[in-house]
């Protein structure tokens, strides 16, 4: 994801993949770890993106 993005991962998976491999307790109602992750494209404006 290269140096521009706010939060380092070692690896990305989808949420359905992430549950889908033993993971039970995402299926619950109060699980609450998933995070969105956006990618800009080249040029956008990351404080009009913010704002909305």
């Amino acid at each position: 994801m290269g140096d521009r993005v706010s939060d380092k991962a070692s690896y990305i998976m989808s949420w359905l993949a992430y549950a889908e491999d033993g993971n039970e307790w995402t299926k619950q109602w109060q699980a609450v770890d998933p995070r969105t992750v956006i990618l800009l494209r080249p040029g956008a404006d990351a404080a009009a993106v913010e704002k909305r």
